[in-house]
């Protein structure tokens, strides 16, 4: 049995000419690619950005434990106020992974509060560190809070 096939689309299938790409295919092809390009790069760009916010909140974790640690080491107990542990401002927020160049200056308060009442001596402790973005008017803060007893008092 014999198929005839009209020259069109013999020319469709590739047979009898060769084809080349038009200037539209040309141009739907650099659309898509700069279309994935540009996804690509903002994905990196928002990428760079959580990890250098990741990176501050570590250290600002890093300065909450800081305080923590010397309130905890505070002895005796009865010395574990507000103003043995003012507030501190001015301290530079960095991290062995962040931008060096870029110096974020952040606060530190420890709010101190005497829970007593419960029977045995206790404090409870709260440390935030806050900080502000340059570019930002909404301050990020971390914190830590725990209550520390006093075993030495006799119970």
């Amino acid at each position: 049995m014999n198929t005839y096939f009209p020259p069109s689309f013999m020319r469709w299938l590739g047979h009898g000419r060769r084809r080349a790409m038009t200037l539209i295919e040309v141009a739907i092809a650099g659309t898509c690619t700069l279309i994935m390009v540009t996804g690509a790069i903002g994905a990196i760009v928002v990428g760079v950005r959580a990890t250098h916010r990741s990176a501050m909140h570590s250290a600002a974790m890093c300065l909450c434990q800081q305080r923590f640690e010397q309130i905890r080491a505070t002895q005796p107990f009865s010395s574990i106020n507000a103003t043995t542990f003012p507030n501190e401002t001015g301290i530079v927020l960095t991290h062995t992974e962040s931008n060096s160049l870029v110096n974020v200056l952040c606060s530190r308060t420890a709010t101190i509060t005497d829970i007593s009442a419960t029977g045995l001596p206790a404090k409870r402790v709260l440390v935030t560190v806050t900080w502000t973005w340059s570019n930002r008017n909404v301050p990020e803060t971390e914190s830590l809070e725990g209550i520390f007893y006093d075993f030495t008092s006799g119970y």
